[in-house]
């Protein structure tokens, strides 16, 4: 690592929301040549290429006193454990928060090979800011994991209504409701896969960026995650069997209704389209 090049070997994944990321992010916590903070998405270079809506004061206060005070002060962490918490806290609660901020918070603590960033909200950005965090990276790996447009949708509209407390309203609301909720732009934007496939190409060398589908893999996690490793070049590891079907974060299981399809047709199509414009032939069972 070089003052050019702060951010040392950086492995990204980018998203997208609701396809399988936090599932992924706990399966490659077991392996050793991995380095994860404890910060699963820290939203970084949202904010420095998108604004601070998400990662501000607010945030990283809130983050203190729901995740990272109840975690220290667990039965099962040790004056080891605690020491390198306070440490990194100490860099993460710091300022201002800019490019070296974001070194620091992601630095290597051992011999692992990557520092890992799971920040979903980056399919947001646009390509020369790929460019830019490439550049600034001695090896960057880039993963985007997509998901049936809409049973993402469905998904993310279900945790987005739960998470608000108002997931009751679905049983109430009529197909023109269903849809002007979705289309919200923090929902909508996140189902638009050839745009962000467009920007993540365009700022971005061939051989940084993957791109998966959680769909095809219901049957063959370890497929994707070993598919994964090689694309990192890391050690293939023994994941339990717990692990690798693990359900995370899973939305209620309240089904779609069946009027959800035709609202949305035409634009699954067009993303279609465009991913097959952009190179990415989506599955063949997508709507």
């Amino acid at each position: 690592m070089t003052d050019k090049t702060p951010f040392g070997n950086l492995f990204i994944n980018a998203g997208a929301m609701k396809a399988g990321t936090t599932w992924l992010y706990w399966v490659l916590r077991m392996n050793p040549d991995l380095y994860f903070s404890m910060e699963k998405e820290i939203h970084y270079f949202h904010r420095k290429y998108l604004g601070d809506a998400i990662l501000n004061d607010t945030h990283r206060l809130n983050q203190m006193r729901s995740i990272y005070t109840p975690h220290m002060c667990s039965a099962e962490t040790t004056i080891e454990d605690l020491r390198d918490q306070l440490v990194w806290l100490q860099h993460y609660m710091s300022d201002p928060m800019d490019d070296a901020w974001y070194a620091r918070v992601m630095r290597i603590s051992g011999k692992q090979m990557y520092a890992c960033d799971f920040s979903n909200l980056y399919s947001q950005l646009p390509g020369p800011a790929w460019a830019e965090i490439q550049a600034q990276c001695s090896k960057l790996r880039v993963l985007f994991v997509l998901r049936d447009p809409l049973c993402r949708l469905w998904s993310h509209m279900k945790f987005d209504l739960k998470f608000n407390g108002q997931l009751s309203l679905l049983a109430e609301w009529s197909p023109s409701q269903h849809e002007a909720y979705l289309r919200q732009p923090h929902i909508w934007e996140n189902a638009e896969y050839g745009q962000a496939i467009r920007r993540m190409k365009s700022g971005l060398s061939a051989d940084s960026v993957h791109f998966e589908f959680l769909d095809e893999q219901q049957g063959d996690t370890l497929g994707l995650i070993r598919r994964v490793e090689r694309f990192l070049g890391i050690r293939a590891q023994d994941y339990p069997e717990w692990v690798l079907g693990d359900k995370v974060n899973q939305s209620d299981p309240l089904p779609m209704p069946d009027f959800l399809p035709g609202l949305f047709r035409g634009d699954v199509d067009r993303i279609k389209d465009e991913m097959f414009n952009a190179g990415i032939e989506p599955p063949a069972d997508w709507l």
